[in-house]
């Protein structure tokens, strides 16, 4: 038989001009950093959820500026037990999700 492929399309995704969050580096054993851009001054919750769907961690920062912004998860949660977590941030009546997978080597 023959086949029609459609023409090759390029996505680029720009952490500069759209709303995410993002954990550096991932996977993680000691501290990371949660990066995320927000389109507008907001107050910031940070929600940390385990596999099993409990909250492990639930913080709000307030007066966070617009733009790119940064912080260390152990502003969040000091200690992490291994495992897989997800993460949510809710601001700018949104919210952004993504996972994090800890490995403790102790």
């Amino acid at each position: 038989g023959t086949y029609n492929y459609s023409e090759i399309v390029h996505v680029r995704y720009d952490f500069t001009t759209s709303g995410s969050l993002e954990v550096i580096p991932n996977p993680v054993s000691s501290d990371a950093k949660l990066r995320f851009l927000l389109t507008g001054d907001s107050d910031v919750r940070i929600v940390l959820m385990n596999e099993l769907g409990k909250i492990v961690a639930d913080k709000e920062f307030r007066g966070l500026k617009q733009g790119a912004n940064e912080m260390n998860l152990s502003q969040i949660q000091s200690h992490l037990e291994s495992g897989l977590f997800t993460v949510k941030l809710y601001a700018d009546n949104t919210f952004y999700t993504c996972k994090l997978l800890v490995i403790n080597t102790k």
